[in-house]
């Protein structure tokens, strides 16, 4: 049986995939190797996102015995073709992060 953040890593790509840059989203991540597991510091392309490495943390603080809670963090990168005009580079990183929260 696969593990609990591998099933969530399964729906975290092809959620990211449908990314198609019509009505409320800004860019489009739909194409083939637009979106990608695991780190990539060179991106191939841009509009770009990888998935990072996954860390999950256990707590059982304020929990009843024996019972704990589990929080997992997913990171995602993001690389997009900029202007070069002053605040666009930050601005456009606003529109991907907000296509990303969307999906």
């Amino acid at each position: 049986m696969a593990s609990t953040i591998r099933a969530i890593l399964s729906q975290v790509k092809p959620t990211l995939a449908t990314i198609n840059g019509a009505g409320r989203y800004t860019y489009d991540l739909s194409a083939a190797g637009r979106v990608t597991l695991g780190l990539n510091v060179e991106p191939p392309m841009a509009p770009y996102v990888c998935i990072g490495d996954p860390s999950v943390d256990t707590s059982v603080d304020g929990m009843p015995l024996g019972y704990y809670e589990r929080r997992g963090t997913i990171p995602i990168l993001g690389w997009i073709d900029v202007d070069g005009s002053e605040g666009n580079e930050m601005l456009s990183a606003c529109d991907l992060l907000e296509d990303i929260m969307l999906a």
